[in-house]
């Protein structure tokens, strides 16, 4: 009986192989820095439906660093001091921290092409950004926004590596964008 069950649950998993159908795990990087996160993906023929969960949800870096890493010029950063700093009367000489806090939760929703795959993830709640000053701060909360995400299955469908872009008119080159990669999850169910 056991070796029937083996055998059951082996054929499952190879059949599960065929399709990105399955528990995923990985990361996403923005500004030289790692996300995790873990998404559930369907395969139903060339269509792919899911969901994707965020764990590092909130991220705070130097102003200096955030300027840099959206590709402003030279001096940027000490324009956008002075401003915040005008905004946020009183708050002392304390360095300011750029904040982003993201919904935990998205919805996926795309295609798959022989080895692409391509989909959008669009959180399911506000996301907060904003700038700090010590304990005082200002910022803006924007409704669910989406995520445009594009990458290459590999041969073994094991893993996805690619690209994700966010499409906004105030970054510098309208868009921002990184890399992301997922490895399939794999339980062990021989016992």
């Amino acid at each position: 009986m056991n070796f029937l069950k083996r055998l059951f649950r082996q054929g499952q998993r190879q059949s599960d192989m065929t399709t990105i159908t399955g528990d995923w795990i990985g990361h996403y990087e923005q500004y030289h820095s790692r996300s995790r996160i873990a998404a559930t993906l369907v395969q139903d023929g060339v269509s792919i439906s899911g969901r994707m969960r965020d764990l590092d949800t909130n991220t705070a870096r130097k102003l200096y660093d955030a300027v840099a890493h959206a590709g402003l010029p030279p001096g940027a950063d000490e324009k956008l001091d002075e401003q915040i700093r005008s905004a946020i009367p009183n708050a002392g000489r304390d360095p300011i921290v750029v904040r982003s806090i993201l919904p935990t939760d998205a919805v996926l929703a795309g295609t798959v092409n022989g080895a692409f795959v391509r989909f959008s993830k669009t959180y399911q709640g506000k996301s907060f950004h904003g700038y700090e000053i010590g304990e005082t701060g200002i910022g803006y909360e924007t409704p669910a926004h989406s995520v445009e995400y594009s990458g290459r299955i590999s041969q073994d469908r094991m893993k996805i590596i690619g690209n994700w872009t966010i499409y906004q008119k105030e970054a510098p080159r309208g868009f921002i964008d990184g890399s992301f990669e997922l490895s399939r999850v794999i339980l062990n169910t021989d016992s």
